[in-house]
C-alpha cells in the first residue's frame, strides 16, 4: 500500500480534503488503493464526552426541509429519522448527541445548529 492518512472525522474540512487527495490518487497513472483511518468513535457511545455540546442542539427546520431523504440516505446517522418517503425528517432526541457532523448532509441546510439555553442563535452550512 503507497497511501495512507489517519484523519480526524469531526474536522469537516480535513476529512473532505483527504477525501479528495485519495480520489486523486486512485485515479492516477501510478495510483492504486487508498486508505483512510478516521480516528474517532461514533458519538452516540461517548455520551459522558459530550458535555461540551450541552448548550447546543441539532434541529430540522420544518420549513426548510423538502422531504427528499439525502440526509437519511448519505448520512445514516441513527437519530436522522423519515417515517416514510417524502416525509419531513425528525431528530431523535433519545440518541442525538448533537454533534452537528449532520449538518452538512443537508443540502437545503433544514439541518441547524440552535443555542438551548434560548438565545435562538443557529447556523447552518448551506451547500
Amino acid at each position: 500500500m503507497k497511501w495512507l492518512e489517519v484523519v480526524e472525522p469531526y474536522d469537516f474540512e480535513a476529512m473532505i480534503s483527504s477525501l479528495a487527495r485519495a480520489h486523486e490518487h486512485t485515479r492516477s497513472a501510478s495510483g492504486g488503493v487508498a486508505v483512510i483511518i478516521a480516528r474517532a468513535p461514533c458519538l452516540i457511545h461517548e455520551r459522558p464526552a459530550l458535555d461540551r455540546w450541552k448548550e447546543r442542539v441539532v434541529e430540522v427546520d420544518p420549513e426548510i426541509c423538502k422531504g427528499c431523504g439525502l440526509c437519511v440516505k448519505t448520512f445514516e446517522c441513527p437519530a436522522i429519522l423519515q417515517p416514510e418517503k417524502k416525509a419531513k425528517v425528525t431528530i431523535d432526541r433519545t440518541i442525538c448527541v448533537n454533534c452537528a457532523s449532520c449538518l452538512h448532509a443537508c443540502k437545503e441546510g433544514a439541518l441547524q445548529l440552535r443555542d438551548s439555553r434560548g438565545s435562538g442563535a443557529s447556523s447552518s452550512p448551506r451547500r
